[in-house]
C-alpha cells in the first residue's frame, strides 16, 4: 500500500469524474493485505515480526487452524506462489501509477514532492511511533532501538543500514522513490514513461551482465526499481484512457502493452539474478489477479451504474485505506492477543479486531490525514 493508491482526484474528462471503481479497489486492495496477515498469517505464522506487538510469552499462532477456516482463501492460491496479500500490494502499486498522470499536469515538480510528502509522512510518523508504543508496552521491547524507529518514519532505513520497525512500510519506501523519479520526468507522456521503463531495464541488464554482486545496491536500486517499472505500467494505462478518442485504439494500447512487456523482461532478468522471498513478486497468477480487479473495478466505473449516495458511501469508506494498512499489523496483532482469550469464537474475534482497526483507520484519517492534506493544498499549494 501504498498512500497514492488512496487518493481521490477528478478524472480526465473522458472517464467519469466520480472514482467509485478506484475507490473500490484500493479498499480491496488494503483488506486483501490485513487479510493475509492477520488470517493467513495469524493462522500459521509462528515467529517473525508477529511477535514485535505481543509478550515473548504469549503462543503462536493468533488463530487456531481447526477453530476457523476463513484461511482456506489462500490455501486455493498456494500452488499459484501467490496470496492474496501480494495481489493487494500490487493492485495498490498499479492504482497509484494509475492516480499519477493527472497530478503532474496540474502540479509543478515541487508542488508534487511537496503534496506526496503530506500525503505520506503524517500518518506514517504517527504509525510508526504507535507500534513502537505497542513494542515497547506489550511486545519485544528488547529489539527496538530508537533508530530503526526514527529511519522508518522517515523511509531512510535503506540509507542508513537498519532493519525497518514496521515491516509494512517497505512499499512506501518503493512509493516515494517513484514519486521522486516522476518529479524528474515531469508531465508524463507515453514517451517518458516507455523512456523510464528502458532505462530501469538497462539498469537491471547491466547489473546482470556486469558479474559484479552487492547487496546493497540489488535492495536500494533493482528491488524497488522492479517494482516502479509496474506502477509505470499504470502511468501508461492512466495516459492511455486518457488520450483523445479520436487516437485509433491500436495506438492508445500499444504504450501500455510495450510497458507491460518491458516490466516482463526485467522481471525475467531480476528474478535470474536476485535471491527474491518465496511469494514476494508480481508472478503471472499475481498479475493476473491484480489486472482481473484493476479491470472489473474500471468497467464498474465505466458503466455508471452508481447512485450518488452508494458512490459517496465507497468514497468515505476507501478512505480508511492508508490507515488500515499502516496500523493493521501492529495494532491488528495487538487486538487479536487482547481478545483471544475472552473471544473463543475465532469469527467473531476477527469480525471485532478488523472492525476495531476500521474505526481507529477512521478516526486517524479524520484528525490525521485529512488537516495535514488540506494544509499542504491550501498553504502551500495554493489549491482549494
Amino acid at each position: 500500500m501504498t498512500s497514492s493508491a488512496l487518493d481521490e482526484h477528478a478524472l480526465a474528462p473522458v472517464t467519469p469524474a466520480r472514482q467509485y471503481g478506484i475507490d473500490l479497489a484500493r479498499l480491496a486492495a488494503a483488506y486483501m493485505v490485513v487479510y493475509g496477515h492477520l488470517v493467513w498469517g495469524g493462522t500459521f505464522s509462528t515467529e517473525g515480526e508477529y511477535r514485535a506487538w505481543m509478550n515473548p510469552a504469549e503462543a503462536l499462532p493468533l488463530l487456531k487452524q481447526a477453530e476457523q477456516s476463513a484461511w482456506l482463501l489462500d490455501f486455493v492460491l498456494q500452488p499459484f506462489a501467490t496470496g492474496l496479500a501480494m495481489i493487494g500490494v500490487g493492485l495498490f502499486f498499479l492504482i497509484s501509477g494509475w492516480l499519477m498522470p493527472p497530478m503532474l499536469h496540474r502540479y509543478s515538480r515541487a508542488q508534487f514532492v511537496v503534496n506526496r510528502s503530506f500525503r505520506i509522512f503524517p500518518m506514517l510518523i504517527c504509525a510508526v511511533l504507535l507500534a513502537a508504543a505497542i513494542q515497547l508496552g506489550a511486545g519485544n521491547s528488547d529489539a527496538l532501538h530508537w533508530k530503526n524507529v526514527i529511519s522508518t518514519a522517515f523511509l531512510a532505513n535503506q540509507f542508513v543500514g537498519v532493519p525497518l520497525s514496521l515491516g509494512v512500510v517497505w512499499t512506501l519506501i518503493v512509493e516515494f522513490k517513484f514519486y521522486l523519479s516522476l518529479a524528474v520526468l515531469g508531465a508524463l507522456s507515453q514517451t517518458k514513461v516507455l523512456l523510464a521503463s528502458f532505462v530501469l531495464l538497462l539498469s537491471t541488464l547491466i547489473y546482470a551482465m556486469s558479474g559484479h554482486r552487492s547487496a546493497g545496491f540489488e535492495q536500494v536500486f533493482l528491488h524497488d526499481a522492479y517494482f516502479i517499472m509496474f506502477m509505470l505500467v499504470g502511468c501508461s494505462l492512466r495516459l492511455a484512457a486518457d488520450a483523445c478518442i479520436s487516437v485509433p485504439a491500436w495506438r492508445r494500447i500499444s504504450p501500455p502493452l510495450a510497458a507491460a512487456i518491458l516490466f516482463g523482461v526485467n522481471r525475467s532478468v531480476f528474478l535470474a539474478n536476485l535471491e527474491t522471498p518465496p511469494m514476494q513478486e508480481l508472478n503471472v497468477a499475481t498479475q493476473i489477479g491484480i489486472f482481473f480487479l484493476f479491470g472489473v473495478s474500471i468497467w464498474w466505473q465505466l458503466t455508471k451504474r452508481v447512485s450518488t449516495r452508494i458512490a459517496d458511501l465507497i468514497e468515505q469508506c476507501s478512505n480508511v485505506t492508508y490507515s488500515v494498512y499502516l496500523l493493521h499489523l501492529s495494532v491488528g496483532t495487538y487486538l487479536m492477543v487482547l481478545f483471544r482469550k475472552s473471544v473463543p469464537d475465532q469469527y467473531v474475534l476477527l469480525a471485532i479486531v478488523i472492525s476495531l482497526l476500521s474505526a481507529l483507520s477512521a478516526l486517524t484519517y479524520q484528525h490525521i490525514e485529512t488537516p495535514f492534506n488540506v494544509y499542504a493544498k491550501k498553504r502551500l499549494l495554493g489549491k482549494a
